[in-house]
């Protein structure tokens, strides 16, 4: 898990100027990508009043040009499907 925080906590300084930044509910909406304090890329929405979280960055590793995300799911410690046919 990458380290996040409220944005209006204190702790939040310690990502520094690079960080991703999302509404509390956002539903896909309201993110942002801020990289050396610039905002890069953002998908603005109609959150936001009821605050948001800073999370540090892991950027994804590039192979030629092509970036690989993988996402697993832990119950209790041991992987599973997210959906079983």
């Amino acid at each position: 898990m990458l380290p996040r925080f409220f944005q209006d906590d204190p702790n939040a300084a310690q990502l520094g100027a690079s960080f991703g930044a999302s509404a509390l509910f956002r539903e896909g909406a309201n993110v942002a990508l801020v990289s050396g304090g610039v905002t890069v890329v953002e998908q603005e929405g109609p959150y936001g009043a009821e605050g948001f979280i800073r999370q540090a960055l892991a950027p994804l590793p590039n192979f030629s040009g092509q970036y690989l995300g993988a996402c697993s799911w832990l119950i209790d410690h041991t992987p599973v499907r997210a959906i079983d046919p």
